[in-house]
């Protein structure tokens, strides 16, 4: 059944809304927005455990989805509703390791 199904909905197409919107190292501090509003369905951002990191989507004026988090990634599952920006914001992680904040694009 699951061949079945990867044969109809190949993994690069399950994958293709998600991207990547900000990476670096270090950037204590740093807050990311992606380039453009869109309807997201989660945001996250990976990096070394233990550092803290911000995710929430901006509407506006408003935000949603705030979490602040050490956990490896720091995910907010849930969608955003309407169009908004996605952001990740570094608390502390001056770890030298490679973070990525990633989202959905529809």
């Amino acid at each position: 059944m699951i061949a079945l199904l990867l044969m109809i909905v190949p993994p690069t197409v399950a994958w293709a809304g998600q991207i990547n919107y900000a990476s670096g190292t270090n950037g204590v501090g740093g807050t990311f927005p992606t380039s453009g509003e869109a309807v997201r369905s989660y945001n996250q951002v990976w990096h070394q455990s233990g550092y803290y990191w911000w995710v929430w989507y901006l509407h506006g004026s408003s935000q949603t989805g705030l979490v602040y988090d050490n956990a490896n990634p720091t995910k907010y599952p849930g969608g955003s509703g309407t169009i908004a920006y996605a952001k990740c914001s570094n608390q502390n992680d001056n770890s030298g390791v490679t973070w990525t904040c990633q989202t959905t694009t529809p």
